[in-house]
């Protein structure tokens, strides 16, 4: 344990929580890429001691500190429409703990242990140093500190991904002038627990990814973070200063100054996850150590992982202090100037009017409630909401109803009483069309392009989203992704308007057609379907192809179906009684590997088991069977054969893909079998359907038809 924590923390510090360990606190994990970058230095621990006793004896050289040390921050939200979006309150919540922690006014101080065995209390030091948000923006606009991306790719198993625009990201500002905090749903993991959080120490190059990567319920103590602490960030932000763990190198007796974590006021350790007064992991006591016997865990220290973590010390701040004043991102991060092109200490005044809502997209009744995210200072807010009820406001976070399908604009004007601005973003709300009756049929003929007034398409931002293809199986035209080329990682989504399934009395079938091939045999893509039975606000996951059974044939070049053969047919009978509601939506989503294009067609949901043909208008009162067409392909003469179990008129109606009629029978039926033939002669060679139906029921059953 000790070698591999002496390798990994001399790149980053992983903070992960073990599942074992899960109620009792953190630990470290092992990413081994950056195992390998240590591995091809085998001096970095020795150079890395040499670069902090080198930093320690050019700070006690030095006579005068500042006062407070203020350090610019900025925090870059990566989610994905959901939780992890926090808000601007748990964000400064976030800010504010590490600011008590830091100046040594959690009120949890009280706790120290001051014994003989444990004389830690008089420890407990104020680093002088205080985060701030930052005001300006490396362009110099007006910032409130935060930027925000839907990126729902790099917020879950996020790593280094998510912290360039290239990838679909937030590249991070200049960190000579800000320090970069990432907040991502979950961190990718190396070892046997969840990772927290991340940070990097700064005895090396700052390159562009230095900074925090965090979870989002370990910011502050409200919001997502409320039940969990909230002192992760200020854990990593030790790392960030130039701590290391408590219980680095583990238990010696070596120089305290220049060995374990190079801080002598805090006592060699184990790693331990509990917080017991007796804990009392080491034994030994290090050269120059200034308690001078035996003392028992330091387990109130903020660099331990115990859960009781309250304290940072006097030797620890020192240690810090000599960072600031000697290492130059420091020196320009906490400079006069900076403060200045930052903005920090710039008194709040209204610059932006800014808003976001808990949802964008609706069904038709629904509520959204809107937040206010102005900055900085209003104390006024006017708001119009076009096609709403109420359409305008003067609360700072209204909730507002909106009963007609469209889509709409909403304005917010704020102020601070002095200044003021406006912002206006136009189709910002989306109503949805009221609910499709079954059975559902979407061929894409009549569809010109999407999003549409029935479709909603998600993307990341990075790569090609769904649109409309002019290659299909029942026509010429398809929904589909151009995915080649595309960024690894990429997820894309096509989400329906709402069906309604409340009349479904006993089965109900999804059916779709894809055509796909991959790039690379090695491709692993996904197409995933999911099923809401709230219009949207909750998926479940019903439906997944992952690599080989997505597709196993390989084109090296931009491909697209050219025969039947190329499609694939899917039902799914797992549309449980749950989903049988009036607002059901169905969700298509595929996430891209580098691979090939992907085509989706014929997406049909009906009552009843499972149809290669397309169904529509089809129930449980058919009043006939054996519907069959052929020869298909045909060229000339069409039959239509079905039975009956009673004489009655049917209609036999021979159609276009885009719904026309071009041959119509009205026929007497008689009981048993019928058979009529149509005249295909004359036709253009296509695609048809042919629909039949007693006359005085809306019960038809339809057959799609090649003409040569």
């Amino acid at each position: 344990m000790k070698t591999a924590s002496r390798v990994f923390l001399s790149i980053f510090v992983l903070l992960t929580v073990s599942l074992s360990f899960a109620q009792q606190g953190e630990w470290c994990g092992f990413d081994p890429i950056l195992e390998e970058k240590v591995q091809e230095n085998p001096n970095y621990m020795d150079e890395l001691k040499q670069r902090i006793l080198d930093i320690r004896q050019a700070g006690n050289a030095q006579s005068e500190k500042a006062a407070t040390y203020t350090i610019p921050v900025v925090f870059h939200i990566i989610h994905d429409g959901g939780e992890g979006n926090i808000s601007m309150d748990q964000i400064q919540s976030g800010i504010d703990v590490m600011n008590e922690d830091f100046a040594a006014l959690n009120t949890d101080a009280t706790q120290i242990r001051n014994t003989t065995d444990a004389p830690y209390a008089p420890l407990h030091a104020d680093i002088e140093v205080e985060f701030k948000l930052a005001k300006i923006d490396p362009d110099g606009n007006c910032t409130n500190g935060v930027e925000r991306k839907f990126a729902p790719n790099l917020t879950n198993d996020a790593g280094e991904a998510c912290k360039y625009s290239a990838n679909g990201g937030l590249d991070a500002w200049p960190n000579d002038s800000y320090l970069n905090i990432w907040v991502v749903n979950s961190i990718e993991g190396s070892g046997g627990g969840t990772t927290l959080g991340y940070a990097f120490l700064p005895y090396n190059n700052w390159g562009a990814g230095h900074g925090i990567l965090n979870r989002h319920d370990r910011i502050g103590r409200i919001g997502t973070a409320e039940f969990n602490g909230g002192r992760t960030l200020t854990h990593e932000m030790g790392h960030i200063c130039g701590l290391l763990h408590t219980f680095q190198d583990g238990c010696h007796s070596s120089d305290c100054e220049s060995s374990g974590d190079y801080i002598c006021d805090t006592p060699p350790t184990e790693q331990v996850f509990g917080c017991l007064p007796s804990n009392n992991s080491c034994n030994d006591v290090p050269v120059n150590d200034p308690f001078g016997f035996d003392v028992l865990d330091q387990n109130e220290n903020h660099m331990s992982y115990n859960t009781c973590r309250r304290m940072f010390t006097e030797g620890q701040k020192a240690l810090m202090h000599n960072n600031f004043e000697n290492i130059s991102n420091f020196v320009s991060l906490t400079s006069a100037a900076n403060l200045v092109a930052t903005g920090v200490n710039e008194p709040d005044v209204m610059c932006k009017a800014e808003f976001y809502a808990d949802q964008e997209v609706i069904c038709v009744g629904e509520t959204i409630n809107f937040t206010d995210a102005s900055y900085h200072g209003a104390v006024g807010w006017d708001w119009d909401f076009p096609g709403g009820t109420p359409s305008t406001s003067t609360d700072q976070n209204p909730s507002i109803v909106y009963n007609t399908p469209g889509t709409y604009e909403v304005t917010l004007t704020a102020t601070d009483g002095n200044n003021q601005d406006i912002e206006t973003k136009t189709a910002f709300v989306r109503v949805l069309s009221n609910a499709q009756p079954l059975p559902f049929y979407e061929d894409f003929e009549n569809v010109s392009s999407i999003p549409d007034d029935f479709w909603v398409v998600k993307n990341n931002g990075s790569d090609q989203a769904f649109e409309i293809k002019n290659v299909g199986l029942s026509g010429t035209k398809s929904a589909g992704i151009s995915n080649f080329g595309q960024p690894v990682g990429g997820i894309d989504e096509l989400i329906s308007s709402p069906i309604d399934l409340s009349g479904i009395t006993d089965e109900v079938t999804l059916s779709f057609r894809y055509a796909y091939k991959k790039r690379f045999s090695v491709n692993e893509e996904w197409l995933r379907v999911f099923l809401s039975n709230d219009c949207g606000d909750i998926w479940a996951q019903r439906k997944t192809l992952k690599g080989n059974q997505l597709g196993e044939n390989v084109d090296g070049n931009s491909w697209e179906p050219t025969s039947d053969n190329d499609w694939v047919t899917v039902h799914m009978t797992n549309v449980t009684s749950s989903f049988w509601v009036d607002n059901f939506r169905v969700k298509f989503q595929f996430e891209g590997d580098n691979g090939n294009n992907f085509y989706l067609d014929d997406i049909n949901i009906y009552q009843g088991s499972p149809s290669d043909d397309p169904v529509l208008n089809l129930n449980e009162n058919n009043s006939f069977t054996g519907f069959n067409v052929y020869p298909n392909p045909a060229r000339d003469n069409i039959n239509v054969e079905f039975a009956t179990q009673m004489a009655d008129q049917f209609v036999v109606d021979l159609m276009t893909i885009d719904g026309k009629v071009v041959q119509h029978k009205l026929i007497q039926a008689n009981s048993g079998n019928n058979l009529i033939v149509l005249d295909g002669a004359g036709l253009s060679g296509g695609v048809y359907f042919v629909r039949v139906g007693s006359k005085g029921s809306a019960a038809k059953q339809v057959k799609r038809l090649i003409i040569q």
